[in-house]
């Protein structure tokens, strides 16, 4: 394909060496065949950086026309593969503007205003596609709606706008339970998404059961290394050390710095992170040792 090049007005050739084609060979592989996939995205990035600058055309060339497809392929190109946030949100408003009824379409442009930094902007398309979906499709608590309403309380909760989203986040979670049991990977995530809501407001009681029951069904669904897991490790620990239960925090920072030293490495920054708290717990829980042993003596049963 030639298109003319918005820049200079000379024509740019787009062919089957693009990252169009590479990027439709690597869906087509699907999900059983990561390796094969992922080694055809490398293959479209290579393909991209050695395109230089007619990246740039190939952006403004796609986003004159209404090829869906295309547009597919480029968004994930600039957003997953090269991570440039203001050249992707512009493709998804691209896209948005064609389909504005595709409440999937909604949804990921929502998304890449959010990461933009255009908060207000994302507040009302998760608003307007809630809405929608709730009113106008069969099952009003549909995949999108569900989704939607925790994209909403994700992004109320960024704002801080901590109120507003706390029923969101409730009713998420027990349309999740209902439709979907306590242990469906996206029901763990709302109960993560309420407990932490719970934190930031400062109900750690509330907090602590929802914790503990994210991280124990993890670890039974998904294995004790597992990056969910582990973050549900490092979330119950950081709780329990807000709460001052510092002898039930340390051994759960222990897993979390074992975990990080044995997947990622010494030096890596999660494993540094969780040294890190590892070594404040232990220095609040001898602090307050000795604070205990001092004020109530050595047998007393509180030690």
């Amino acid at each position: 394909m030639i298109v003319v090049s918005p820049k200079d007005g000379k024509p740019v050739m787009i062919d089957h060496h693009t990252p169009f084609a590479v990027l439709s060979l690597a869906r087509l592989k699907g999900v059983k065949r990561m390796v094969g996939a992922e080694a055809s995205r490398m293959e479209a990035l290579q393909r991209a950086r050695e395109f230089g600058g007619d990246i740039d055309h190939m952006i403004s060339a796609t986003l004159q026309g209404s090829d869906m497809e295309q547009l597919e392929h480029l968004a994930y190109l600039i957003d997953d593969l090269m991570g440039d946030v203001k050249a992707a949100l512009s493709i998804h408003k691209r896209m948005f503007e064609l389909d504005e009824a595709s409440v999937h379409l909604q949804i990921r442009y929502g998304l890449a205003l959010q990461k933009a930094g255009q908060l207000s902007e994302a507040e009302l398309v998760f608003r307007t596609a809630l809405s929608f979906s709730r009113s106008q499709l069969s099952d009003p608590m549909n995949q999108y709606t569900l989704m939607l309403m925790g994209n909403l309380a994700s992004l109320l909760q960024v704002q801080g706008k901590l109120s507003e989203a706390e029923p969101l986040c409730r009713e998420t979670l027990d349309e999740r339970r209902q439709l979907l049991g306590n242990s469906h990977p996206d029901t763990l995530s709302s109960i993560s998404n309420l407990a932490s809501l719970f934190r930031a407001q400062g109900k750690l009681a509330e907090a602590e059961p929802l914790f503990r029951e994210a991280l124990e069904e993890r670890r039974q669904l998904l294995g004790n290394f597992h990056s969910d897991t582990r973050v549900s490790i490092s979330n119950l620990a950081a709780l329990l050390q807000a709460q001052g239960k510092l002898a039930e925090a340390e051994p759960l920072c222990r897993e979390t710095l074992d975990g990080s030293r044995q997947l990622l490495g010494n030096s890596h920054p999660s494993t540094l992170t969780s040294q890190g708290k590892l070594a404040e717990a232990e220095s609040l829980f001898r602090e307050t040792l000795a604070g205990r042993r001092q004020l109530l003596g050595n047998s007393h049963l509180t030690l």
